[in-house]
């Protein structure tokens, strides 16, 4: 991994919010109801942590928009982030399933939308077959996003018209699918979150790379980010309407603005951080299957774990790291630099 390069406060945002959500759904698999910090079935919706992780891959796919105005085809662009997000995600799949029928669920097992999410095609599209395992829409919704990203691209180009007009009619869009909850391929709610907060994250990173981050603007941002916070934390309700759309266009762009400001930046690069920000995909991807082991291990052996426990919460998310790393390793790297030999044989030929 090539930590150089690497935006190490994002890594701090990405590693933080698959924390969350590993939370989020380890409470709202055993539907835990905790009295004060309650990540599953509290008040704010900690699912939408999830659009935070769309602004993000959003900010960095900005770089590519030279790239694709320039010659980059479809197929280099759009095989590198399948290469990139499928392998882990489909090995998950192919372990959670075979945990699914030796639960003696396979009365409940289909095959066809196993196949559907290896490929990234259970969510957004024209399949609607979320597998069990349904954290990994994501993944699905996030490879529609980068294919609407390059349409959007090469149509403007194509037209002769400024690429922000094709971008912010993907924001429009996402929001309306959103709003109305249009189910339609690639027109639903699903996909729309993801358009919303992806290219929100193009913008986002085009505002910041065009023009020179001034002070006031990070201390306003950092104001706005304290303020809404606060404003979730003891007055909920003045939120409660149209909360996506706050995070997602105002909330998580603030948060982002103080993130990319030089004081934050000068003192978070640390080499650990890029380290745990790039294993953090890995933790996403194998925390169900964790949750779904964990679970099916305790009433094999009748061990009498108390899930409820903060500190069993508390271990259940360091074995996941634990995990995740090792699958970073042990997978994601190996399976990286066998891709990288076998494109550079096919190219050398």
């Amino acid at each position: 991994m090539n930590t150089k390069n690497r935006d190490y406060a994002l890594d701090v945002l990405k590693i933080i919010g698959t924390i969350l959500i590993v939370l989020h759904h380890y409470e709202l698999s055993f539907d835990l109801h905790f009295d004060r910090i309650n990540f599953g079935n509290g008040r704010f919706y900690f699912g939408y942590v999830v659009e935070l992780f769309f602004i993000i891959s959003g900010y960095f796919t900005f770089s590519s928009i030279k790239k694709i105005q320039d010659g980059l085809n479809f197929d280099r662009f759009f095989s590198a982030k399948v290469l990139r997000l499928l392998p882990v995600a489909a090995i998950s799949t192919a372990v959670y399933s075979l945990m699914y029928l030796i639960a003696g669920r396979g009365n409940n097992f289909h095959l066809w939308k196993v196949l559907l999410t290896c490929v990234g095609m259970q969510v957004g599209g024209p399949f609607y077959e979320m597998f069990t395992n349904s954290h990994l829409w994501y993944v699905s919704v996030l490879l529609i996003c980068y294919a609407m990203f390059f349409i959007a691209i090469r149509l403007s180009q194509r037209f002769r018209i400024n690429w922000r007009y094709a971008c912010f009619f993907m924001i429009v869009l996402g929001a309306c699918a959103c709003a109305r909850a249009y189910d339609l391929p690639f027109i639903n709610s699903n996909a729309g979150r993801g358009y919303m907060a992806f290219f929100t994250g193009i913008f986002l990173a085009c505002a910041l790379r065009e023009h020179e981050l001034k002070r006031w603007v990070v201390i306003g941002c950092l104001a706005v980010a304290l303020l809404f916070s606060a404003v979730l934390i003891f007055f909920y309700d003045w939120a409660d309407y149209g909360l996506n759309y706050l995070l997602t266009f105002m909330y998580y762009p603030a948060i982002i603005v103080v993130a990319e400001s030089k004081f934050v930046q000068k003192i978070l690069r640390w080499p650990f951080i890029g380290t745990m920000g790039a294993i953090s995909f890995n933790v996403y991807v194998w925390h169900f299957e964790i949750n779904a082991f964990s679970y099916g291990l305790d009433k094999k052996l009748e061990l009498g774990i108390d899930f409820s426990s903060r500190w069993t919460e508390l271990v259940f998310v360091l074995v996941t790291i634990a995990i995740g790393t090792a699958s970073y390793y042990l997978l994601e790297r190996p399976i990286s630099r066998w891709i990288r030999k076998k494109q550079a044989e096919r190219a050398a030929t």
